[in-house]
């Protein structure tokens, strides 16, 4: 992984809010014609800003997330409790965004230090916030741009420096990758302490005669998710050929059960513990499941089958398969919902859609469900 960039932030936030417009992809029947499954929050944003994304929820009912400006796309990190929307600050700078808050309310994420990076550049490091301590830089010794992904309820924390995944548990640092020089990335860590993200692997090596007495050999590599339990790394693989190196799979959110989701060949799959992977069964050209609960429901975002590619959110439950969430909530209510970025075991759901053509962090509060 290259040096991550304010330019890369910005396109980022890009693509995760997805386009605002309204055409809907129909996922799956609609659990009632007349009832909607769910009601909406809008999580607002902090003063000063005009939008707004959530990036995970805790099963106490706490949202974290971003705000941010559209005209300059100046981000800010927030905690959403109890209807209100609080600003955690910063590392020095005037720039933050909250990943992740596990069950005791600590925050991890980046924020700019206020510092420049060795190449000139503004300098971001990874955090963690709690309402007693404030926000601590995790890696103050660093020169380099770091960021926290996510953190547990054991208070693990995986941050990403560089193409590389660390995992700090008790000020102590330890390295997921195997090489030094192939791109690792780690997004989430279960409270038993299992690890899932993706690693660069090589899939064949090529060699080529450059002259009559010297060959050049060349390793051909592929993104691969990856599962690391307790210093064992293994590779969960992918769907389709395997050999393809533009088939890419990454695994991005594992439950306390063990059970894995993400995306392989730009479908939705489940890895099951047999070894074997399922595909959820969207009918899409590109899905990406970002958070599973305890329950095993799956959501996430995924493009429409239009000429414009529109992403809308989506649950995923066995006995429902892939659902729309639009088609969940009141009609006519103004959403549309493009992301569902988190689930809790209570069925709560966070993401970031449009109402009325503002970009904004929602919270979904199940009303009932069908078996």
């Amino acid at each position: 992984m290259s040096k991550i960039s304010l330019k890369f932030i910005k396109s980022t936030i890009k693509v995760f809010l997805g386009s605002v417009g309204a055409t809907l992809l129909t996922l799956g029947s609609v659990e009632s014609a007349s009832v909607p499954c769910y009601s909406i929050v809008d999580l607002g944003t902090l003063p000063g800003y005009d939008s707004s994304v959530s990036t995970k929820l805790n099963q106490l009912g706490q949202v974290v997330g971003y705000s941010f400006r559209e005209k300059d796309w100046h981000f800010r990190s927030f905690l959403w409790e109890n209807g209100v929307i609080k600003d955690i600050g910063t590392l020095g700078g005037d720039q933050s965004i909250a990943w992740d808050i596990n069950n005791s309310g600590k925050v991890v994420g980046l924020s700019y230090t206020g510092k420049l990076d060795p190449d000139g550049n503004s300098l971001f490091h990874a955090f963690i916030q709690n309402k007693n301590a404030g926000m601590i830089d995790i890696t103050p010794y660093v020169k380099d741009t770091t960021r926290s992904e996510a953190i547990n309820d054991e208070n693990q924390v995986i941050v990403s420096q560089g193409n590389q995944a660390l995992v700090f548990k008790n000020g102590i640092e330890s390295n997921l990758c195997f090489s030094l020089s192939r791109e690792c990335f780690a997004y989430d860590i279960n409270n038993s302490g299992l690890i899932v993200g993706y690693s660069e692997v090589t899939l064949r090596q090529i060699c080529r005669l450059v002259d009559k007495n010297t060959t050049a050999c060349f390793d051909i590599t592929a993104r691969r998710a990856h599962l690391w339990d307790n210093g064992n790394i293994k590779n969960l693989g992918t769907i389709g050929d395997s050999t393809d190196e533009l088939n890419w799979s990454q695994a991005v959110a594992i439950n306390d059960h063990g059970q894995i989701v993400g995306d392989a060949k730009n479908k939705c799959v489940v890895w099951n513990k047999d070894g074997t992977i399922t595909d959820l069964g969207a009918s899409s050209s590109d899905c990406v499941a970002k958070g599973i609960n305890n329950k095993g429901w799956v959501v996430g975002s995924l493009s429409t089958n239009t000429p414009n590619q529109e992403t809308r959110a989506f649950l995923w439950r066995k006995n429902q398969g892939v659902q729309n969430l639009n088609n969940l909530i009141r009609p006519n209510s103004g959403w549309v919902l493009n992301s569902a970025n988190s689930i809790n075991d209570a069925g709560y759901i966070t993401g970031d859609g449009t109402v009325n053509g503002k970009n904004r962090a929602f919270l979904l509060i199940p009303n009932h469900y069908s078996k």
